[in-house]
């Protein structure tokens, strides 16, 4: 075997085990806490008040009026005040729809035929589901991890215990993530 080739092969087999060495393989993700209640559990079926049909048009007041409307009706024993049943077909929304009331479902129907499109230039949260009371802030922790890998064990809070124990989900306010500049 010629000596450049041997050498090639011993600098490429020097090489993948520096790789192996320094790169640590992310865990999984575990996904056993996602999903209704948190568990995996099967939503309950909350029968539906109102069955919504799209007009071709903007259907951005119609929903948003189903919504409100279902919050007024009474609280049932499981917690619910029913669900707007929107039809097959397409949405189109200009705006926003909020939701600011619990126990108000939004559904579609059962085999996918029903789609809520954004529609307009705006980048902007679709649904806004939340309290009428402004969420409740908390003083911020400094990030002391450069990056966090999906599923780890630790938090990248320096001040993890004291951070987790004083902050509930309901104080956190909405999470966002908007859409690309490029959608503009």
């Amino acid at each position: 075997m010629p000596t450049k080739r041997r050498l090639l092969l011993l600098f490429i087999f020097f090489c993948l085990g520096a790789i192996a060495r320094t790169s640590s393989a992310a865990p999984a993700i575990d996904f056993s806490c996602a999903g209704y209640a948190g568990n995996g559990s099967i939503p309950p079926t909350i029968p539906a008040i109102f069955l919504v049909r799209p007009t071709g048009d903007d259907d951005t007041a119609l929903l948003q009026a189903a919504l409100d409307r279902a919050a007024t009706f009474p609280v049932r024993p499981d917690g619910f005040h029913g669900a707007v049943l929107l039809s097959a077909g397409t949405f189109n929304v200009s705006g926003q729809l909020v939701m600011q009331d619990s126990g108000v479902v939004l559904r579609g129907t059962a085999d996918f035929g029903t789609t809520i499109v954004a529609t307009g230039h705006a980048r902007r949260t679709l649904i806004e589901i939340g309290s009428r009371d402004a969420p409740a802030t908390q003083p911020s922790a400094p990030i002391v991890d450069e990056t966090v890998a999906p599923g780890c064990g630790h938090s990248p809070w320096k001040t993890a215990a004291i951070f987790m124990r004083e902050i509930r989900l309901s104080s956190l306010g909405p999470a966002r993530r908007n859409g690309s500049p490029i959608w503009e």
